[in-house]
Parts: structure tokens; sequence; C-alpha cells
């Protein structure tokens, strides 16, 4: 177990259990699975590859994110974040949000 000292407020939590911040819900993004034609469409058509993506948004990494319910994908995290080569946008969909498990959508570069 951890300690978290955040404006004066000691929090207690256990390491890759999700963060919570007293103003708004951060989800932790532990691991990213990509199935196969997630990979070959982020490689072909976005040029990004599954460790770029991960070094971007994974692990505390990402400097946004925010929920979105589309009517025809569903919910989903979107997340703006930055690897060696510049920012990006990913989409994520929960696959087990209290392990910190999810699976990518897309990706692409935005600068």
């Amino acid at each position: 177990m951890t300690m978290v000292v955040g404006q004066g407020v000691e929090v207690a939590r256990r390491v890759g259990w999700p963060v919570a911040s007293f103003s708004t819900m951060e989800e932790w993004i532990g691991e990213i699975r990509f199935s196969q034609a997630v990979e070959d469409k982020l490689l072909m058509k976005h040029d990004l590859t599954p460790a770029q993506v991960k070094a971007a948004v994974a692990c505390g990494a990402h400097d946004w994110a925010r929920w979105d319910t589309h009517s025809i994908y569903g919910r989903r995290l979107i997340l703006g974040g930055s690897d060696a080569e510049g920012p990006m946008v990913v989409y994520l969909r929960p696959v087990d949000r209290r392990d910190g498990l999810w699976e990518c959508l897309t990706a692409w570069r935005t600068g």
C-alpha cells in the first residue's frame, strides 16, 4: 500500500488500483490490448505502433481524459497524450476498469 498526498489530503491506496482525485475521477490505464485488426490499422493508416500508444497514455502518461458516449460505438474513454514523436489522441474501451485493463479502439497523431 502507498500513501498519496495531494492538496493537504493523505489517501491510502494499493499499487495498481485506480487513482481517484477529489475533483475528477481519473481512470487507471495499466494495460492496453490491441486486436490484430486495430494494430494493423494503426500502423497502416496512422503510422503508430502499440508501443507508441502505450507510451503516450498508459500508466499515468496521458495529459487529459474524458468519457464519450456514442450512439453507435457506445461508451469509450478518449485520452490525449504524447510520446517522443509528438501528441496523439487515443480511444479506449474498458475491459476491466478495476484492474486497469483496456482495449484500444483507435489512435492518431494530432500534431
